[in-house]
């Protein structure tokens, strides 16, 4: 999304990730404005917006900033999803399949995979394991049977907008980086089977600084602030905390303290006042976007070796555009230093390359509308894919060498063995919900990953982060049946998981028509 600020007369390029900071919003005409009666309405968002950024801009960020608020209202338009398996439904064989299990790069030819009540019963051979008659069988001979992918960093901000296009991608899981109650609320009714969708996990509101760069986020100054926050998150039932832009080290401390104290993994940006030394030294379980890897390589001549104590960022540090300039200063020869720091902390990198490759240049906007997906992107999408970030020629160059830069990152990460994730910042600008999942699998083989590398990071690996190794990402007995059917090996190529024959979510058999219905519907959804 992009945020133009005006400064004499002129307009400065800001971000392209989610629309401005409302920040500035607290001050109407010289007026000051109390933070929680100056957003309680969409008029009063626009209204705001209007007075310092004009129609466009108001218009759009009012938009997506309700989206993110107000996540758990009713969607009228939405499509369809309600369904609870009935019980004689959940019991499944797969015959004659070729299975993936994950567990090594080994498949398994000519199998039987029971399925019953949401779980995997057992896996062999067809020789050895008979099929129940109770069971309904699924003709799978020459196909080929994996877990489902997780998608490790997601935005749900339309969620049963994205839903048909996450599972018609085969993405059972996925990890929601900002929410609130009505996320909680969304979870358990996916967990309960009351609604047809991928397993969430999410953090809570956003933990930074003051000033904080959104609305909403929670601002920690002080131990007390992260030891009360810290617990009411937990309390609230948010899986893991997320650590934003403008913390400084003090606050940072103590919610890394406060955390630990109360077992609640911490994940997130690395805060450019912290450093991405100060974030491995403590464990921080994962970093997103490559956030504080640049900083850190910059060489001795770099005009971005130090940060003024004083500095606060009014949106995504990482996105700014004179920060892209970063890339210009790196010292490539130190890239295996750091590497090897991160696999000594045991932090995870979730890179999110297509979110930074899929950012498009407003003069490409109308080829960009071509990309498959695009399609099924929702009115607020629309208004936020086609804005103008305000980028210069020289930015977008610099933007495009950091693209480069962290494919090498994302290849020696994994070379000094420290851990990936596929994450990919959907919905952010023509990153489509579900699509763009096989998009990072191939981004991370052309980083220099195998298939099954790739693969690992968005199955087993994402299960074995989430504190629940075996659960899911695999199949054996006891799993959870979250399973792709696809037509041709993705050990051999990372594209073939994106065949899809079906897919079952927690036991759900969903062929391929059934997928196709949702998709047309959420089509229809889309156009209105």
């Amino acid at each position: 999304m992009s945020c133009l600020q005006k400064k004499d007369g002129k307009r400065l390029g800001i971000t392209s990730a989610f629309p401005c900071s409302l920040r500035a919003c607290s001050t109407q005409a010289g007026t000051p404005v109390r933070r929680e009666a100056a957003f309680q309405t969409p008029r009063a968002i626009a209204a705001c917006l209007f007075l310092r950024f004009g129609t466009r801009v108001a218009v759009v960020t009012a938009l997506v900033i309700l989206s993110i608020l107000l996540t758990s209202a009713q969607q009228p338009n939405a499509t369809p999803l309600l369904l609870r398996p009935s019980p004689e439904t959940q019991f499944y064989a797969f015959v004659g399949v070729t299975v993936v299990p994950m567990d090594t790069g080994r498949i398994l030819i000519d199998q039987v995979v029971l399925v019953r009540h949401g779980r995997v019963l057992k896996v062999g051979p067809v020789r050895s394991v008979p099929v129940p008659p109770e069971a309904k069988p699924i003709e799978a001979h020459g196909l080929f049977l994996m877990p489902g992918l997780a998608d490790m960093h997601v935005h749900l901000m339309e969620p049963e907008a994205y839903f048909p296009l996450f599972l018609a991608n085969g993405v059972t899981t996925v990890r929601n980086m900002a929410g609130g109650p009505e996320i909680i609320a969304l979870r358990e009714r996916v967990n309960q089977g009351t609604l047809v969708g991928p397993t969430i996990y999410t953090a809570g509101p956003l933990l930074d600084g003051e000033p904080p760069v959104w609305p909403g986020s929670e601002v920690i100054t002080s131990q007390d602030e992260a030891r009360l926050t810290v617990k009411k998150q937990q309390a609230a039932g948010y899986d893991f905390l997320k650590v934003y832009d403008n913390l400084h080290s003090d606050a940072y401390e103590a919610i890394i303290a406060a955390a630990a104290r109360m077992h609640m993994p911490v994940a997130g940006h690395v805060p450019p006042h912290v450093g991405l030394e100060r974030v491995l030294a403590a464990h921080q379980h994962s970093i997103e976007h490559l956030t504080g890897y640049l900083e850190w390589l910059q060489n001795d001549r770099s005009p971005f070796q130090h940060i003024n104590d004083r500095v606060t960022f009014a949106h995504p540090a990482h996105l700014q555009a004179n920060r892209q300039a970063l890339v210009n200063w790196v010292d490539e020869s130190r890239i295996p230093e750091i590497a090897q720091a991160t696999a000594r902390a045991g932090t995870w990198n979730v890179p999110t390359l297509v979110g930074w490759r899929k950012m498009t240049p407003h003069s490409e906007l109308d080829s960009a509308w071509n990309r498959p997906g695009t399609q099924y992107a929702t009115p607020m999408l629309r208004e936020w894919w086609n804005s103008d970030n305000g980028y210069s020629l020289e930015v977008w160059a610099d933007k495009r060498r950091g693209d480069t830069l962290r494919l090498k990152l994302t290849k020696a990460l994994h070379d000094a063995g420290a851990r990936l994730l596929i994450g990919t910042e959907a919905p952010h600008p023509f990153v489509v919900p579900g699509l763009s999942t096989h998009e990072e699998l191939s981004n991370f083989v052309e980083a220099g990953l195998s298939p099954y590398e790739a693969l690992r990071a968005s199955t087993v690996d994402a299960a074995e982060f989430l504190g629940v190794p075996g659960d899911f990402g695999v199949i054996k007995p006891g799993a959870r049946a979250d399973l792709i059917l696809a037509e041709a090996n993705p050990l051999e190529n990372v594209k073939n998981a994106s065949r899809i024959v079906g897919v079952m979510v927690r036991g759900l058999w969903l062929p391929k028509e059934a997928l196709q219905r949702r998709l047309d519907a959420a089509l229809a959804s889309a156009k209105k």
